[in-house]
């Protein structure tokens, strides 16, 4: 027979006869044929129970083992399978429900995908083999095997058609293989090798493994424990996928990259210590690893896939010692729910989680523990509280390297309690802690120079700030919301507080602004109605233009500031403040007072130094509750409308007669009271020189005290309200000039040359 085989193939040219079968014929119990591919096996028959497939027949080196070649055979126990075979066909050891030991010896060969068996079922190579075997099926891989085959021991198919279960349990029969061993020749195991061999439950690998293959171990849910080699670079995607009984993992020592969802749903992993060089950790590469209690990100590491610890909810320790890692951006799942690398991880933890971030950590990557989606849609609250559950982080403790927290790197961590801030912090970034509202206190170094964007906006349990001594710049709502703050005592050397700063803290008490503050920005303290004291040291300030807010309404840095407060605020500017700023109370939009606008501040009283020396444009325009103006100085250079719209019936200037500043209230006819400067007490110094003491003066006589609108005639008599002294009979004197009540302009006649609003009455 092989004598008519090789005749012929000699006869037709051996090109032309492989490209189809040629014969089918028999061998001992081997029945085969010849096809392109070379010889294949297409049948056994005998019944031995320990089984060696040849390397060859009839000379011709067997190639391929065919489609159901050995299928059903209950007889056979062992097989073994020959370096030169290059490709196994569908079903070849399907239904070997006897069969407990397979060493497999070729060193380059191919497997079909998995394909679907009834229009849903899952039919791979070894399906249903082993079965019935006491101990399962064995596993050894020959000393010349380099790879693995893909899909060799494979019964799931993923390909999600109506009616199948993507993992294979409600199809074919799986391969009950529950033992392997890589010999230490094998460098990598193919993608799907070993999916859904869910009795699988101790692996060996070899030396020299460097790569598992994609899915390779998916859904191997007996397997309990895995230790790799030294030389492994690389776990593909979904490698280990569905594994739920894993609970323990040897890393090795020269692991890179651990692909997506490659421990996905390991529910019994408890620990995660990954190891240096590890660089790349993958998205949803331990999401819902719901045992997982503790886990070491090493200072190797570069990315963080999105998802990575989602759902990791007995997390309670993390060790973060990464010099250089990314975090992706927070992204919208499903139905707009903003989802980020730790969703949801810690809620099941009794304390919820601590991360540590270790020595050598300059940087805290942003986004690290972000979960708040800020895209605004239709269902989606932009903080996240709706959406897709935050990281159930409680403390915080950075080491002195870190100097730099990223942007948003705790947004919306709505447990977190404590913080503990390092040495060498310097930079905050934006909304770093933004949401965190169960955060009450923060102590800061002096390192810090910069808290940046909405780094604690609507943090509403904060209630208490130690500044440090370096801070420089304080950002954009950097604290805008933190309702249980009481005192803003802002330190040197700061210089700017950006726009709404602390808008809306409505717990908001004292306020200090130092001296070096050189700018604070619109609404940096509007809306804060509990403001009681505000003192300022600056000696060199500017506040922005009022400006229009919503339909034309004016908006200044202190709108609506004071007015829960039971008796307005007080302004105090200390001796250090040479000029008050422009525009600095003003919240009166162009040609109005914001009686119909923005909230004016609610400021009672004010206090100037001497030191000062110029009041700018409108300062106070629009106070309307404002009472009283005290100057130390009686000389002082004002700008326009500083007083336009302080409406109150009481309200007045106090100083020294004189002066600038009592002439301005006489020009613009503010009511005005007169302060009497008392002398200093003689000394006893200039009693004990012998020098004669200089004679008192005449005591000057006292002048009279006046209420607000009250006036004093030409011969000095006070005390009057009308429009005639009450004891002399002489006229109250006309101001040289006055302001509209309407409209604010300053007029010489009888009628506004604005509005045309006449000139009220004496």
């Amino acid at each position: 027979m092989r004598k008519m085989i090789a005749a012929a193939l000699t006869a037709a040219g051996i090109l032309a006869l492989c490209a189809c079968p040629v014969s089918a014929d028999t061998s001992g119990n081997w029945e085969y044929e010849f096809t392109d591919e070379g010889l294949v096996i297409t049948a056994y028959t005998g019944a031995e129970e320990d089984v060696a497939i040849p390397d060859e027949i009839g000379g011709y080196r067997v190639s391929v083992i065919g489609k159901g070649a050995f299928e059903n055979n209950t007889d056979m126990r062992s097989v073994v399978i020959p370096e030169g075979v290059s490709s196994i066909k569908a079903n070849a050891f399907h239904g070997c429900a006897g069969l407990g030991f397979v060493e497999f010896n070729a060193r380059n060969c191919a497997c079909p995908d998995v394909w679907i068996y009834d229009g849903e079922k899952g039919v791979g190579v070894f399906s249903g083999a082993g079965s019935a075997s006491p101990d399962g099926l064995a596993v050894v891989f020959g000393p010349e095997v380099t790879k693995v085959p893909d899909g060799l021991f494979d019964t799931a198919s993923l390909e999600n058609t109506e009616g199948l279960d993507v993992y294979g349990h409600n199809g074919y029969p799986h391969a009950a293989v529950t033992y392997v061993e890589f010999s230490d020749s094998v460098k990598e195991i193919g993608a799907r090798a070993f999916r859904n061999c869910r009795d699988l439950r101790s692996v060996i690998f070899g030396e020299k493994v460097q790569i598992i293959g994609e899915s390779a171990f998916f859904y191997c849910t007996s397997l309990e424990g895995i230790g790799f080699n030294d030389r492994l670079t690389e776990i593909g995607d979904r490698a280990f996928r569905g594994s739920s009984g894993l609970t323990e993992i040897s890393w090795g020592g020269n692991l890179d990259t651990i692909g997506k969802e490659a421990f996905m749903d390991c529910t019994s992993l408890e620990t995660a210590e990954l190891p240096n060089p590890l660089a790349a950790v993958g998205e949803r590469s331990f999401r819902n690893c719901i045992a997982l209690q503790k886990l070491v990100l090493p200072e190797s590491l570069t990315s963080l896939g999105a998802e990575s610890f989602a759902g990791c909810v007995k997390l309670r320790e993390i060790e973060f010692n990464s010099k250089n890692c990314s975090v992706p951006a927070v992204w919208i799942y499903a139905d707009d729910r903003g989802s980020g690398v730790f969703s949801g991880a810690g809620s099941a933890s009794p304390a919820g989680m601590k991360v540590v971030f270790g020595p050598g950590v300059s940087e805290i990557p942003a986004g690290m523990f972000d979960t708040a989606s800020l895209e605004k849609a239709d269902g989606v609250d932009p903080y996240g509280r709706s959406g897709y559950p935050f990281a159930y982080l409680t403390s915080v403790e950075m080491s002195a390297d870190v100097r730099k927290v990223g942007d948003a790197a705790f947004r919306n961590c709505q447990t977190l309690q404590e913080v503990v801030f390092g040495e060498g912090l310097t930079i905050i970034g934006e909304s770093a802690f933004y949401g965190c509202t169960a955060l009450e206190e923060l102590i800061f170094d002096d390192a810090l120079t910069e808290i940046g964007k909405d780094a604690f906006r609507g943090d509403t349990e904060l209630s208490e700030i130690t500044w440090g001594q370096g801070l420089d710049t304080i950002g954009e709502a950097a604290f805008r919301d933190c309702r249980s703050l009481e005192k803003a005592e802002l330190p040197d050397p700061l210089t700017t507080v950006g726009e709404r700063a602390f808008l809306s803290c409505i717990g908001l008490k004292s306020v200090v602004l130092p001296e070096n503050l050189t700018y604070i920005g619109g609404e940096a303290f509007c809306g804060c109605v509990k403001i009681a004291g505000l003192t300022i040291k600056s000696a060199n300030l500017t506040a922005p233009g009022v400006w229009s807010y919503d339909s034309g309404k004016g908006v200044g840095v202190f709108s609506d500031a004071g007015s829960s407060s039971p008796e307005g605020f007080s302004v105090v500017f200390e001796p250090t403040v040479e000029r008050i700023p422009a525009y600095l109370f003003d919240t009166a939009s162009t040609g109005e007072y914001g009686q119909t606008g923005y909230p004016y501040a609610y400021i009672r009283s004010v206090e100037i130094p001497e030191s000062v020396t110029e009041v700018g444009d409108a300062a106070f325009r629009s106070c309307q509750n404002l009472e009283k103006v005290v100057f130390e100085g009686p000389d002082a250079e004002f700008g326009e409308n500083v007083f336009a719209g302080c409406t109150a019936s009481s309200f007045h200037l106090e100083g020294p007669s004189g002066g600038k500043v009592w002439q301005y209230a006489a020009d613009n006819d503010l009511p005005y009271t007169e302060t009497v400067n008392i002398q200093p007490p003689e000394t006893e110094n200039a009693v004990e020189s012998g020098e004669e003491p200089a004679a008192e003066p005449e005591e000057a006589p006292e002048a009279p005290a006046q209420q607000p609108g009250e006036w004093v005639c030409e011969n000095g008599h006070g005390g009057n309200t009308g429009n005639f002294c009450t004891e002399c009979g002489a006229a109250k004197p006309e101001p040289a000039s006055w302001y509209c009540p309407e409209c604010g302009t300053r007029n010489e006649g009888n009628f506004c040359s604005n509005c045309g609003t006449p000139r009220p009455e004496r």
